[in-house]
């Protein structure tokens, strides 16, 4: 799994601060967590549930939500491959998980079936806590659920459908991963599950990145633009020179000494405020401009 950020971590922590004491909703988070992070382990007449995770933050909201349904559970503390994991465990009879819905009866897997909408963000929320990661903005839009290939997530794809998220979903070693790359929908889906905190930021981010766009746009259509100065100047400049070495202004009508002088005068000037300067229309200066290159261009060709 792709290394959890800081960011990951505060949006995981803006959900953390949902309180919820609603059986149904508790029961739709537990349901979320189980799916992403948990093993169903039948026996005869039991059902023993596990739930592994590697944040003590998320381990206990597991056992606080497990708590208000009144599950006893057990919480062990493991490492696998040097890493430092938080493991709860559950027995429970095979007759109270069923009435309690959490796990479907025909395959003992979760099937989540929502209520309300408020059922529909808890389970989320449940499974962003679980496995969800979601990249710094700065870096990038890119938010994912992670899955065992083994879970039952074809209703997660319709529930999502449902709520306007239009997630995508590929294979990877052991995972079903469904994704989000587009940030309007990554935006409002962390609005949707809670993290109103983790929201702002992707705002804030948003508006900079879209102000610094804007900028550079800006700085490159003035470059152009100076640079479409410069070239005519020098263009015009050739043409100039070489009519006065040559004693051909001698004879040019007064409007076209005048922009001789005032082009020499103001090299870096665009047409615009040339134009100002003697109080006559851009289209005007063009055309005296363009007049002045053609002269130099017919003097040459007599030559």
């Amino acid at each position: 799994m792709e290394k959890l950020d800081n960011f990951t971590q505060k949006v995981k922590r803006d959900l953390l601060k949902i309180e919820i004491n609603k059986p149904d909703e508790v029961l739709s988070e537990i349901q979320g967590l189980l799916l992403s992070i948990g093993k169903i382990i039948i026996t005869k007449d039991k059902i023993k549930l596990n739930f592994t995770h590697s944040s003590p933050e998320v381990a206990r909201r597991t056992i606080k939500l497990l708590k208000i349904v009144g599950f006893k559970k057990s919480l062990n503390f493991i490492e696998k491959k040097g890493k430092k994991y938080f493991e709860i465990e559950l027995n429970i009879l095979l007759k109270d998980i069923l009435r309690l819905n959490i796990v479907d009866e025909e395959d003992l897997k979760v099937h989540f079936k929502p209520k309300n909408e408020e059922c529909i963000k808890s389970f989320l929320r449940g499974v962003f806590l679980g496995s969800g990661l979601v990249r710094d903005p700065k870096k990038g839009y890119y938010l994912e659920f992670r899955f065992q290939t083994e879970s039952s997530i074809s209703e997660i794809f319709e529930i999502l459908k449902v709520i306007h998220f239009d997630f995508k979903e590929r294979y990877r070693k052991r995972y079903t991963i469904l994704y989000l790359q587009d940030r309007e929908s990554i935006k409002e889906f962390l609005l949707f599950l809670g993290a109103s905190g983790s929201y702002i930021q992707i705002l804030e981010n948003t508006i900079i990145k879209d102000m610094k766009n804007k900028l550079t746009k800006n700085v490159n259509l003035e470059m152009k633009n100076l640079k479409k100065t410069i070239n005519s100047f020098l263009k015009t400049k050739d043409a100039i020179i070489y009519l006065k070495k040559n004693g051909l202004t001698k004879n040019l009508s007064s409007s076209l000494k005048e922009t001789i002088d005032l082009r020499m005068k103001y090299p870096y000037l665009s047409l615009n405020e040339l134009a100002k300067k003697i109080g006559v229309s851009k289209s005007c200066i063009n055309h005296r401009l363009r007049r002045i290159i053609k002269l130099k261009e017919r003097f040459m060709n007599e030559e």
